[in-house]
């Protein structure tokens, strides 16, 4: 019995399994270059023409990706841009601003929020402009603290409707609304066993090409990562850079002091996606500071080294089993907090 987990759990979505997976990897590529998830999606014929937002989402990040698009009269295309969300955005309202007497549509991928965006500085936008129409493919859900941008919406004297709030929106803007509704970063937490229960480094995986192009992906796409001591020898294999191009900080973690300082640092700048190079030690302190909202285990089939230690039995009865796969001798196993998809209802 692997000492990761007491039992697996029965709870299973198979779509669920196969979205995280190509999530996780990237390997979706836009509409007309093998997009598929994006063209099934039911769309009206007026709606037709903004659908494309979800791929430029997707495109910069397939967890915490963020679009939009500002038409003009006639359903004209000014401009549009992506980008991550919790990279500092100033970009779209200086476009408002520069298509303020022409502006008539503006679409979004997700309903903003101050994690998002400056919602002062877009709402000032919006007013200075002829904007009268306001798309929104995604709605945070109700309990994500959001009184700015709904209190300015329900006074603007515009339209703001949601188009389709599809599954692939909803699944596409998870990490963001866990990361609005809980204030921190969604944490990802990724770590090794070997068969025989001890604990694996992660730089001795290295050498499964598909691992470390799963792990490069997962750092690619946040904003800050934390690690365990063990892993500090795979840590200089990681991009320095994400794909907004901003250094990305790699913080030890020696003490719950340290987690608890790491993810307030993290919250207060505004980070919405990080990740944990951990071991079982650092997981069980995640789990017991409610500071994981999903688990990347590995299980190789090669033996632990004699020297290594045996990792603690975690219970994770109640956490759900969204992804399973094999690379070669290693057992790529991906859990997502339960509590996630209550908050998102």
């Amino acid at each position: 019995m692997l000492r990761c987990w007491r039992r697996k759990p029965v709870n299973c979505d198979e779509n669920l399994i196969a979205f995280e997976e190509e999530v996780a990897l990237g390997r979706i590529g836009c509409r007309g270059k093998g997009m598929g998830w994006v063209s099934d999606v039911s769309l009206s014929a007026a709606e037709a023409e903004t659908h494309n937002i979800l791929e430029d989402a997707y495109n910069v990040s397939p967890r915490v990706g963020v679009a939009w698009q500002l038409f003009g009269p006639m359903g004209r295309l000014l401009k549009s841009g992506a980008f991550i969300a919790g990279c500092p955005q100033q970009a779209l309202a200086r476009v408002i601003r520069r298509h303020r007497f022409d502006a008539k549509l503006l679409v979004l991928s997700v309903e903003p929020n101050n994690t998002i965006f400056n919602i002062a500085e877009l709402t000032s936008a919006i007013e200075s402009s002829t904007i009268d129409d306001i798309s929104l493919l995604y709605r945070l859900p109700a309990a994500v603290p959001n009184v700015e941008w709904r209190a300015w919406e329900a006074h603007w004297l515009g339209t703001v409707h949601v188009v389709g709030q599809s599954d692939v929106a909803t699944r596409l803007n998870r990490c963001i609304s866990v990361a609005c509704l809980k204030v921190r970063p969604w944490i990802t937490c990724v770590n090794a066993a070997g068969i025989d229960g001890r604990v694996v480094a992660l730089d001795d995986l290295s050498d499964n090409s598909e691992f470390k192009s799963y792990l490069s992906d997962l750092v690619l796409q946040g904003g800050t990562v934390a690690y365990a001591q063990t892993q500090l020898n795979f840590v200089s294999e990681l991009p320095e850079r994400n794909v907004a191009d901003q250094t990305l900080s790699y913080t030890p973690i020696h003490s719950r002091h340290d987690l608890e300082q790491w993810v307030e640092d993290n919250r207060q700048r505004g980070i919405v996606n990080a990740v944990v190079l951990g071991d079982m030690s650092l997981l069980a302190m995640l789990l017991e500071a409610s500071c994981v909202d999903e688990i990347v285990h590995h299980i190789t089939h090669r033996v632990g080294d004699a020297d290594s230690s045996v990792s603690p039995c975690i219970d994770l009865d109640r956490w759900t089993l969204s992804h399973n796969r094999m690379m070669g001798d290693v057992s790529r196993v991906i859990y997502q907090n339960p509590a996630v998809n209550a908050l998102l209802q």
